[in-house]
């Protein structure tokens, strides 16, 4: 039936531990593999039909074993076959909840609609053609008000290999079906159809930079009339890590009523079957963590807090990269800390401001400092202006580091030494630098703990003259072990 099919071995797989996307609570999306799942030779079509995982394998339809809600087999459905020889896939028209199923025959798949059911058992079955369609048809799927259909087929007018086409219901019958353009298919395959809410997730081996098939989101605007359907205009997202991989990705379908989805992938070396839980529309936090000489630093903590309580986490790769997903509308605050660094925390938020994106992306590259006990830090230019004494809001961030470490390790001490150039008049600068003290004092003080131990030097009083730029408005802060 299809060019694009893949063989398959039998295989057992072990659960995948996918750290960067691994976490508590509703923010975050698990996603492993199906341990112990035997995958039937040449397995595809997949679907999902009253919460039951569907596939099709050497012509016989096969169905999950599940424990719960967790997969542990594919077995041979016999039921399903009383429906028609050579059924192939089966899924479920939300509009008026009949089941169409997909038919092997001689030049492409024909598509059928049971028009009377008696549980899986069909009392009549009628050929679905879309007006002026007499091609194959493949994997099509419903939008969630059933009016939309996509499918997969090297139908005329394909742009190459397998397209994507959209049929519309008029209320009477399928309409003529339109390719949905450049934007979505490519001189490639386009396969695997499936509707998220009002996204279309797709495989395509023509948008992954020869590397194979990766699955592809794009919104579809909803209750168009299907003369209003730009498809062109559409913006295709590559779905990131750890959904894709560097190799085959493809076959995704989902269960929205259970917020979980399966597909299957090669990133170990064989086919295995996936199972995503969760929200799959977010926000992905990733970035890259170094240090001072621009370094990655492997090992380093990545934390997700949303009001005080700690929804996720990971730890960066070898190369300093991390990923963390969170659930749209998701107000919190991103940390990164490693021993003998400065922590550095940012607060974020995941609102989504762009439907195009399925999964919008948000980076935080963090350089890390590492921490001197005994070594002079240096700020320059804190309070803005040389005559200057209020802190500026962007330039308190500097002190940010120093801040969150004092705020871990009650044990250490902090001097803060603040110095001007004293080339003009020096009781003036002694003056303004005792302005200055007063105004970091009151800042840093409210960011810490009563009791912790920091002190304020004037540097003007003792420093040298000197012309020098820097020491218009230098800060230096010692850290050190307290006595």
């Amino acid at each position: 039936m299809r060019a694009y099919m893949r063989k398959f071995v039998l295989l057992t797989v072990a659960l995948l531990a996918l750290g960067p996307v691994r976490g508590q609570g509703e923010a975050f999306l698990t996603i492993e593999c199906q341990e112990n799942v035997k995958l039937p030779w040449g397995l595809y079509n997949l679907s999902v039909v009253d919460g039951r995982l569907y596939g099709c394998s050497a012509g016989m339809m096969m169905t999950d074993v599940q424990s719960g809600d967790y997969v542990w087999a594919m077995e041979p459905d016999t039921l399903l076959k009383r429906m028609h020889e050579g059924l192939q896939y089966v899924v479920r028209n939300p509009r008026d909840g009949r089941l169409y199923f997909c038919v092997a025959a001689e030049g492409g798949s024909q598509l059928f609609v049971r028009v009377k059911d008696k549980g899986w058992l069909a009392r009549k079955n009628r050929r679905v053609t879309p007006r002026g369609w007499t091609d194959d048809i493949n994997h099509p799927t419903f939008s969630a008000d059933g009016n939309y259909m996509v499918f997969s087929s090297r139908g005329k007018g394909s742009l190459g290999g397998y397209d994507l086409w959209c049929s519309h219901w008029n209320g009477r019958i399928w309409e003529t079906p339109v390719n949905m353009g450049v934007r979505v298919n490519t001189a490639g395959n386009e396969i695997h159809p499936t509707f998220y809410y009002d996204y279309l997730l797709f495989a395509s081996d023509g948008l992954n930079d020869g590397r194979g098939y990766s699955i592809c989101a794009t919104h579809v605007r909803p209750n168009a009339s299907s003369d209003m359907i730009i498809f062109d205009n559409y913006i295709v997202q590559r779905l990131p890590e750890p959904i894709n991989s560097s190799v085959d990705d493809w076959e995704m379908v989902v269960d929205t009523a259970a917020r979980c989805g399966y597909w299957i992938s090669t990133r170990n070396g064989h086919e295995e079957l996936f199972r995503f839980k969760g929200r799959l529309d977010g926000m992905m936090l990733q970035g890259t963590v170094t240090d001072h000489n621009g370094t990655p630093l492997g090992g380093a903590n990545v934390v997700v807090t949303h009001e005080g309580r700690k929804i996720g986490s990971a730890q960066t790769r070898a190369d300093g990269t991390y990923g963390l997903f969170v659930q749209p509308n998701v107000e919190g605050r991103l940390s990164i800390e490693k021993p003998d660094y400065f922590k550095k925390s940012y607060v974020f938020s995941s609102a989504r401001v762009d439907d195009n994106a399925l999964i919008a992306e948000m980076r935080y590259d963090v350089r890390l400092e590492a921490l001197p006990l005994g070594t002079p830090l240096t700020y320059d230019s804190i309070f803005g202006t040389n005559a200057g004494t209020d802190l500026e809001p962007r330039r308190m961030e500097a002190l940010t580091s120093v801040i969150s470490f004092l705020r871990d390790n009650p044990e250490v001490e902090a001097h803060f030494t603040l110095e001007c150039d004293q080339t003009t008049d020096q009781t003036f600068n002694i003056l303004l630098t005792e302005q200055r003290i007063s105004s970091l004092r009151t800042y840093v003080s409210s960011q810490l703990p009563t009791g912790t131990p920091i002190f304020f030097h004037n540097g003007t009083e003792t420093g040298e003259n000197t012309p020098s730029a820097s020491r218009q408005n230098r800060l230096t802060v010692l850290l050190r072990h307290a006595e």
